[in-house]
């Protein structure tokens, strides 16, 4: 194949479009046969090169032929409009950002067009961009809504958003969008794929200004088949072990370098540190030592008082709980003195209930009347007050009007509470008169003649309802119960 022939079958790379790439914003521009990049220092040559590199081939090892490192150039940087001036360092530093690269490759041997490209998107306050490719056969640059141009004002389309002939884009992931793109530019991908060809173009880029014929680096490296394919292939597989032995080499190599320089960093501050300089650093270290046991201590302790008073809280809930579910609540109070503290707290539990099952006790009146009914009446509206002595009769004057007071409350009748035990429970009170029925039960099989075993059945009965009373069988949720009943005060 000649020169010309190979010319007519030859793609070329006719339009270029980069937006938000760091100083461009929006440039939009021809390319015809050769083209030739020139400008001033750091004027933005070596920008549009990475710019078409990353969109064709996904090479991000930017600026190789100047030997740029990869914290001076790198995606992040570009989209964002690094600067690198401490005072207004990016350009877009501070809102989302849409940045396009796309290129038009143009097939002489049909006529016909792909657009081809990658799409990258970076958030607001985001460390990260999110890069997608796009190959779209049959359309120009023109054809597909990357932005829109009123006046002076330009606004970028999102990737959501881009049409084809109003038909969304498809994107791809790097390497799967770039393959595809080679295909259709008709280059053959070895064994190494995409992966392999960017190598080439890399060491392509990193010739720089060394002497070299471009079009047989470009026909022995991509388009020159191999007559001796398992020769290429066996070579391709030992240069793939070599490079991967070299690149194992080199990071062992920059891991030694780092250590040792991290040893010869803490040995010269060694140097440089005295012997005061030392024991001021051991001082300072001890003193952040005891702040922080101090600190722990002061911790501890504050964790402890909350525990403590969690159990006190615990305790009053315990205690609210019990006077809720008490069948009746007798409240002594000390008439010789007036309320005090405990008192106080007693009574504001019992403001929130109903006084209709409560006895309130005013006791040692002959010493004084610093407690009057008025007084209790006033925290407890509704509530029975009687007062009560110990001074001569006083103590069976006391016990007669509480037995009195507690036989009205409870429907019972005079109650005698030196001689009487009275149930007030309606669970014990069903127990007793069941085990009654079960005696009356037994005792009569008897007096019929029936056997002792048949008796002794009823008998076992009327046991165990006592028994539940005495809490001989008790199990733990009648415990609970029992203990809701009773309130243990002074």
């Amino acid at each position: 194949m000649n020169q010309s022939e190979a010319m007519k079958r030859t793609r070329t790379l006719e339009d270029v479009l980069i937006t938000n790439w760091a100083v461009y914003t929006c440039t939009h521009f021809k390319i015809r046969n050769s083209a030739l990049i020139t400008g001033a220092n750091e004027s933005g040559k070596s920008t549009i090169i990475d710019a078409l590199t990353y969109a064709m081939f996904g090479i991000t090892d930017f600026n190789i032929q100047a030997g740029a490192g990869e914290d001076e150039r790198s995606v992040l940087a570009y989209v964002r409009g690094d600067t690198k001036d401490n005072e207004e360092r990016y350009l877009r530093g501070d809102q989302d950002v849409t940045s396009c690269i796309a290129v038009d490759i143009f097939n002489p041997a049909d006529g016909s067009y792909v657009t081809e490209g990658v799409c990258i998107e970076l958030y607001r306050d985001d460390s990260q961009t999110r890069a997608k490719w796009f190959v779209v056969p049959g359309a120009k640059i023109s054809d597909i809504n990357f932005y829109q141009k009123t006046g002076n004002t330009v606004s970028f389309t999102s990737r959501q958003d881009l049409r084809f002939r109003g038909k969304p884009l498809n994107f791809y992931k790097r390497e799967e969008g770039i393959a595809t793109f080679l295909r259709l530019c008709g280059l053959r991908l070895g064994q190494g794929g995409v992966r392999e060809l960017r190598g080439k173009i890399k060491r392509l880029l990193a010739c720089g200004k060394k002497k070299m014929d471009i079009d047989r680096f470009v026909r022995e490296s991509i388009f020159e088949e191999d007559t001796t394919a398992q020769s290429s292939l066996d070579n391709i597989l030992r240069h793939k072990a070599e490079f991967e032995k070299l690149e194992e080499d080199l990071k062992k190599l920059n891991e030694e370098k780092t250590l040792l320089q991290r040893i010869e960093e803490q040995y010269l501050q060694v140097l440089s540190l005295d012997a005061e300089s030392v024991r001021r650093g051991i001082a300072q270290k001890k003193y952040l030592y005891m702040k922080l046991k101090n600190a722990d201590d002061e911790l501890e302790r504050n964790i402890d008082d909350v525990k403590s008073r969690m159990r006190v809280l615990e305790k009053k809930e315990k205690t609210a709980q019990a006077l809720a579910g008490a069948d009746l609540v007798i409240l002594v109070l000390d008439g010789s003195r007036g309320f005090d503290d405990e008192d106080e707290k007693v009574l504001g539990y019992l403001e929130k209930m109903s006084t209709d099952n409560m006895l309130a006790v005013i006791n040692k009146e002959d010493l004084g009347s610093s407690v009057t009914e008025e007084d209790v009446q006033a925290k407890l509206p509704g509530i029975r007050v009687i007062t009560t002595s110990l001074v001569g009769s006083g103590a069976i004057e006391a016990a007669k009007k509480v037995s009195e007071a507690i036989g009205e409350m409870t429907g019972l009748g005079n109650i005698d509470l030196r001689e009487s035990n009275i149930v007030t429970n309606e669970r014990h009170v069903h127990m007793l008169r069941n085990a009654v029925i079960n005696l009356d039960d037994a005792i009569g099989m008897l007096q019929n003649g029936e056997p002792v075993e048949v008796a002794e059945l009823s008998a076992h009965y009327a046991y165990e309802d006592l028994g539940k009373i005495i809490g001989e069988e008790v199990g733990e949720e009648i415990l609970d119960t029992v203990f809701s009943k009773f309130c243990l005060g002074k």
